[in-house]
């Protein structure tokens, strides 16, 4: 199933504005928030950062497209997507400016159990490191049968 387009608007209601009890965790890149759908469905939504512009596109278009070649049940589905520009004004030293501000959000599936980061770190203390080399030689195993194309992906 391919993710669809989701309008920032639709991404605000679900998050409840992006509000800080929601958020499931944060990187480099953006916050990640739980967000609740009409239909019940539980997503988990990372709003991107606004940084440089140009490598935030770059990064953004990167990240989209090794996440749609990811095709297998151990991986966290992406669902939908948000990318909007909008023109606003500001008034610099007397004088209206245009400018351009381009919201960036990817959603995915919602894993209740957490991330894995957190059953891989100290964070999750019911994992003995047998176990969680069992996990690591998983997610190798995962990685690479999703095809060549997918092992330049890094997550973040």
């Amino acid at each position: 199933m391919e993710p669809t387009s989701v309008k920032m608007e639709i991404l605000r209601k679900i998050t409840k504005n992006f509000a800080e009890e929601l958020v499931l965790g944060k990187g480099a890149y953006g916050k990640v928030y739980r967000g609740v759908c009409d239909d019940r469905q539980v997503v988990a939504v990372k709003l991107l950062y606004n940084l440089r512009e140009t490598t935030d596109d770059e990064q953004f278009m990167r990240e989209f497209k090794n996440l749609m070649m990811l095709n297998h049940p151990n991986i966290v589905r992406l669902v939908g997507y948000c990318y909007e520009t909008q023109r606003q004004h500001i008034d610099y030293e007397g004088t209206i400016v245009f400018g351009e501000t381009t919201d960036k959000a990817l959603c995915f599936e919602y894993m209740p159990k957490g991330s894995l980061r957190t059953h891989l770190s100290d964070e999750c203390n019911g994992l003995d490191w047998q176990s969680r080399y069992k996990i690591i030689k998983g997610i190798r195993k995962t990685i690479l049968s999703s095809g060549p194309k997918t092992r330049q992906y890094t997550s973040r």
